[in-house]
């Protein structure tokens, strides 16, 4: 019996980085969500998944940093894919929610909404995604994601209300470099490549 190739993913379900991987992968793989993107690294390190999904890039808020220090850190996990995604965001609450004290989201998302953070007069509270943010939801607080996450006891509250249209962010598909791209001796094994270069300050400071 073969196994089902293994996708680790930023979650829980309907988060972006969700999304993202649904790309990459429409059929046939089992997704798997993680807490955060350093156990994504570290899953493909250990070989418990077969690939990783992660955003690197922002229209808006540029690189993410967790994504980026994971690369840097982790010389045997390589990027072998990359994929743009149009974001946009919707604002949800817990069914029958009259007041609204707290709005949630991952810390990237908060940065493009702030005109609906004026409006409904709340106060930011990063989560560690977007979906982690809709799944954890409270009475008094909205969260910030994805359209048509709208469920059983979760309502839309209002739509589209990013502070910025044209928004993306890219995602990149993580592999262990054993298994896809260059090999330990820097050969290529057939993938087609494009570089990122990383810089490093010795001393930070003005």
């Amino acid at each position: 019996m073969v196994s089902m190739m293994k996708v680790g993913y930023l979650g829980p379900a309907g988060t972006f980085t969700h999304q993202a991987a649904s790309l990459f992968f429409p059929r046939g793989v089992e997704l798997l969500p993680f807490d955060n993107v350093g156990q994504i690294f570290e899953a493909l390190h250990d070989g418990e998944i077969d690939f990783g999904v992660a955003a690197i890039d922002n229209t808006v808020e540029g690189p993410v940093l967790p994504t980026i220090d994971g690369l840097l850190n982790h010389p045997e996990v390589v990027a072998v894919g990359g994929t743009w995604l149009p974001i946009q965001f919707d604002a949800y609450a817990l069914a029958g929610t009259e007041k609204f004290e707290v709005g949630t989201g991952h810390p990237h998302a908060l940065a493009q909404v702030s005109r609906a953070l004026k409006q409904f007069a709340v106060e930011p509270l990063a989560a560690a995604s977007n979906g982690a943010g809709l799944a954890n939801l409270t009475l008094g607080q909205i969260a910030f994601g994805p359209p048509g996450y709208a469920q059983l006891g979760v309502v839309t509250v209002a739509e589209n209300v990013g502070d910025y249209p044209d928004a993306k962010t890219q995602f990149v598909l993580l592999s262990p470099r054993s298994t896809c791209g260059w090999d330990q001796s820097g050969a290529s094994i057939g993938a087609q490549w494009a570089t990122m270069l990383a810089i490093t300050p010795g001393a930070t400071g003005p």
